[in-house]
């Protein structure tokens, strides 16, 4: 039974060999030998042709009417395979109709040769749908490319598109229009799980072709793999155009790794060395020892990290962080390990190009190596072994006026000036009346600056006798507590961090010389300093921090670390950049041990053993560091807090204003009636004077402006 709906078709029977999708798409499995698989393609096509009307067409033998579906097939006839596919369909349409003689459809088939070319196979299915106006088409490409264009367009032109051969990938997932008639990736990997069950097998070494075509259904193979308890203990991918030599090459290592069992993806199982018994399998730890040939690093700047020395008799010691991180991690592989110094210098991207065109010699790469893209374009490397990033290092603060720092001299005077207004204040208040306020004008004086400045500290033993001077000084005292607490904070940051200006144009900047990270660092955004200084070791970089040839250190963290380790006492880091990704152990490209030395440095991270490293190799626990350092506090951020002070203190000026007015009333206005009337005096003789300059007439004038 067929049932069309928007966007596609459901097919339903019953049959044990068959699996369909509610997506448009299904599988046939290998059981169908390939004329009954288009018999089944055609007995699809007749059923979806029963509800169409595309043509009657009436046997001219007989009554008998048919509708006739016109079909296109897309196929390479230049390759054995695809005259075989053909020959299938011509057999499955002969065999069908011979049997169904009365059957109400015909299919009439349209055959295009696609070369074994995607583009010319989408060009043979346009002709198609053009000049055939097919009402279907059928592909046996086994290309996804292919399928992908030939899905598009039947997705455009909503006819079907049937590929038989064309492998599963989620990537076809969205064309409503294709239907899938191929392997069943997820049975076929549950049959080969269980076929290796049955042998007791844990491990195998899986050897597969690796091309896009063919990858989501080697993902499901592996996963089935991992869910069911199987271990892959390595893989080999190899594409078509792999040589002889690189196809055996991969096969010995996977040999040299020890596994013995091996399975070739959707094809045969192959017994290594040809023999007809069955491998036991074993286990990794059973492997034979091969000599693992690892570069190191050997300029020994930071010894901390990696440390190479070769004796008179050409023996090589490696010791330091990197180097015992690498030996915990690789040391689950059983590899005998050879040590070989690399003597051309810091330039790292030389270091990965020989590890990549000298095969033959070199397996893997160990030191203080920084992964880059440019280096992952030649080898591959491990996840970082260390922490990501740059670092800034400068000298402790050891100012004997440190503690000036936490505020600005804004912010100094405003405080002082507000101690003493406080202090000015409660005195104007508390002075008539409280006995301690009073005394000789020097006691005073005392007695305003003590008291404003006593209350920082909260000592202050003055009794207070107004409610008005105890409601100034409580609002002063929080904004003294407010204030104490920020310098408190700030200067233990500054105490522990220093803060550095940086001035590209006058600071000159240390850092490693021949460091491509450190120099590409300092010509970004973030410094772009011109005055630079080269440094080889960590006693260089205290040295010059030391004597002030450097204001601060730039370098990567695992570098900066030796020497805050080694000295700290002296220097802090002060700020941190996560804009590199840290060091890593480099490998040959398509190796199987990176992935797992991967897993161990995981594992040692998780279980802190990557920091117990650390602690002993640097020597002593690193000091405190921040992102980013503290600023002083300014005026501007506490002008909120000195504004509430400062009008709490002139409403309290107002009302002592207010209250001395009301108590002394009577005595001022008399006293201003008393100046008032002696000024009318002394203007009626000036008046008098000026009307009667002779003296007797003064005297008289007196007299009578007295009298008046």
């Amino acid at each position: 039974m067929l049932t069309k709906f928007d966007h596609g078709f459901t097919f339903e029977m019953e049959t044990e060999f068959i699996h369909f999708s509610s997506t448009s798409r299904f599988y046939i499995f290998d059981l169908f030998p390939p004329p009954l698989s288009f018999l089944f393609v055609v007995l699809l096509f007749t059923c979806f042709a029963s509800g169409q009307n595309d043509g009657v067409y009436e046997d001219s033998a007989s009554d008998y009417k048919w509708v006739r579906i016109r079909v296109g097939l897309v196929l390479d006839l230049d390759s054995l395979e695809g005259k075989m596919v053909g020959r299938s369909v011509t057999t499955a349409l002969s065999d069908f109709y011979a049997v169904n003689t009365d059957h109400k459809t015909r299919v009439s088939l349209s055959i295009r040769n696609s070369h074994g070319e995607p583009l010319l196979a989408l060009a043979s299915a346009v002709d198609l749908l053009q000049s055939e106006e097919v009402e279907a088409i059928i592909t046996a490409g086994d290309s996804i490319l292919e399928t992908k264009l030939l899905a598009e367009i039947g997705e455009k032109s909503k006819v079907p598109v049937i590929s038989i051969k064309s492998p599963v990938s989620s990537s076809l997932s969205r064309y409503n229009h294709l239907i899938q008639v191929t392997h069943d990736s997820s049975s076929e990997a549950k049959g080969i799980t269980a076929f290796i069950h049955g042998f007791d097998w844990n491990s195998v070494g899986l050897v597969y072709e690796d091309e896009d075509d063919w990858r989501d259904s080697m993902q499901q193979l592996v996963d089935h793999f991992y869910e069911d308890g199987v271990g892959i203990q390595s893989k080999a991918g190899f594409a078509v155009s792999s040589t002889q030599e690189m196809v055996m090459d991969r096969l010995g290592k996977m040999k040299d790794l020890g596994t013995s069992v091996h399975f070739n993806k959707l094809e045969a199982i192959i017994w290594p060395g040809g023999s007809a018994q069955t491998p036991r399998g074993r286990a990794l730890g059973e492997s034979i020892r091969r000599k693992l040939r690892v570069l190191v690093t050997s300029s020994n700047r930071f010894p901390s990290l990696m440390d190479v020395e070769t004796s008179a008799i050409n023996v090589t010691t490696v010791k330091g962080f990197c180097i015992e991180v690498f030996q915990a991690a690789i040391a689950p592989f059983n590899y005998d390990l050879e040590f070989i110094p690399w003597r051309n210098g810091s330039n790292y991207d030389n270091l990965a190009i020989a590890l990549s065109t000298q095969k033959d010699k070199y397996d893997a790469a160990v030191g203080d190596i920084t992964i880059t893209a440019n280096r992952s374009k030649y080898v591959d490397f491990t996840m970082p072994f260390t922490d990501m990033g740059l670092g800034i290092v400068a000298p402790k603060e050891s100012s004997m006026w440190v503690f000036f720092h936490p505020l600005t001299r804004d912010l100094w005077i405003t405080s002082a000036a507000f101690f003493v207004l406080t202090g000015t204040i409660v005195w104007l208040i508390e002075r008539p009346d409280n006995k301690e306020f009073q005394g000789s004008w020097q006691k005073q004086i005392g007695v305003i600056f003590w008291f404003g400045f006593s209350t920082l500290v909260y000592a202050h033993r003055e009794k207070l006798q107004h409610n008005l001077s105890r409601f100034v000084v409580t609002v002063w005292i929080f904004a003294v507590l407010i204030l104490t607490t920020s310098y408190t904070a700030t200067l233990t940051s500054m105490m522990t961090v220093q803060q550095i200006r940086f001035n590209s144009n006058k600071d000159h900047v240390g850092h490693l010389s021949g460091s491509l990270i450190a120099n590409m660092s300092l010509t970004g955004p973030k410094f772009r300093s011109t005055n630079t200084k080269g440094l080889n070791t960590s006693k260089d970089y205290a040295q010059a921090l030391l004597d002030n040839t450097v204001s601060f250190v730039v370098d990567e963290l695992p570098y900066l670390k030796v020497l805050l380790g080694e000295n700290p006492e002296k220097f802090l880091m002060v700020k941190a950049h996560c804009n590199t990704i840290g060091f890593g152990f480099m490998f040959q490209k398509g190796g199987d041990l990176v992935h797992r030395v991967s897993m161990e440095i995981l594992k040692l991270r998780a279980s802190d053993k990557i920091s117990e490293m650390e602690k002993r190799s640097f020597e002593s626990k690193l000091p405190y560091t921040a992102d980013d350092t503290s600023n002083p506090l300014t005026l501007y951020m506490f002008r909120g807090l000195f504004m509430i002070t400062g009008v709490s203190s002139a409403l309290a000026l107002a009302l002592l204003l207010i209250m001395w007015l009301r108590g002394n009333w009577e005595d001022l206005m008399n006293s201003v009636n008393l100046f008032l009337s002696r000024r009318l005096v002394h203007f009626r003789i000036l008046c008098a004077t000026s009307i009667h300059p002779n003296p007797l007439d003064d005297e008289n004038a007196v007299q009578m402006a007295q009298r008046n």
